[in-house]
């Protein structure tokens, strides 16, 4: 891959260049954009998506006497585990839909909000994906 990385392809030939994909990457605006979004992810991944259930089980563990309930909280815990991505994206579909149909936009419509369009904003995004 790095070979391929130091070289333009074009119908099939392929031209040497050098680093010139390298420099013209590091001066692409759309390449910084999507570094920024990946490093913004992973940080807040990092900071709830890990933190958060870990202190939401122990809490669920030592609160718990009876160990059917843990048990369910276990089996509910693993349930996600078993959905195939079709399922799990259709789900998905569901939740954040733009109109007011969308699960979560009808939560917000009882407190008197508008509907949230939740994957046209890059905050929008970024919840919907942390959620």
């Amino acid at each position: 891959t790095f070979v391929m990385s130091t070289q333009n392809v074009m119908f099939g030939e392929a031209a040497f260049v050098g680093t010139d994909n390298f420099e013209r990457l590091w001066r692409d605006r759309i390449f910084w954009q999507a570094m920024y979004n990946s490093a913004r992810y992973m940080v807040l991944t990092l900071v709830i998506l890990i933190p958060v259930p870990l202190l939401l089980a122990v809490v669920i563990n030592s609160r718990l006497g009876s160990p059917r309930l843990k048990n369910l909280f276990k089996a509910s815990m693993f349930i996600p585990a078993l959905t195939s991505v079709v399922v799990a994206g259709i789900i998905f579909r569901l939740m954040f839909a733009e109109t007011s149909t969308g699960l979560v936009n009808q939560v917000i419509a009882w407190f008197g909000a508008d509907p949230v369009r939740w994957l046209r904003t890059d905050v929008g995004g970024l919840v919907a994906l942390l959620a």
